[in-house]
Formats: C-alpha cells, sequence, structure tokens
C-alpha cells in the first residue's frame, strides 16, 4: 500500500511512517518553523 505522511502547510512529506509515528518529528518542526519565519515575514 501506498504510504506518505505530509503536511499541506510546509509541503514537508515522507513515507517513513514508523519512524513519524515513533517521534521522529524533526523534519516536519523544521519545516514548520522555516514556514512559520517566511509566513510572519510577509506581514
Amino acid at each position: 500500500p501506498y504510504t506518505l505522511v505530509k503536511d499541506h502547510r510546509t509541503g514537508c512529506e515522507t513515507g517513513d511512517i514508523s519512524k513519524v509515528m515513533d517521534g521522529g518529528l524533526d523534519d516536519f518542526i523544521n519545516a514548520y518553523l522555516a514556514w512559520n519565519a517566511q509566513e510572519k515575514s510577509q506581514k
């Protein structure tokens, strides 16, 4: 089966669901922080 975890706000995605479910959120957190900083700078 096709498996994917994706944050639609940042576009960050991974096919390693086990890593995410085990708490491997660093890529998603870093992508969110970069996205959030960009959003704030545009205001």
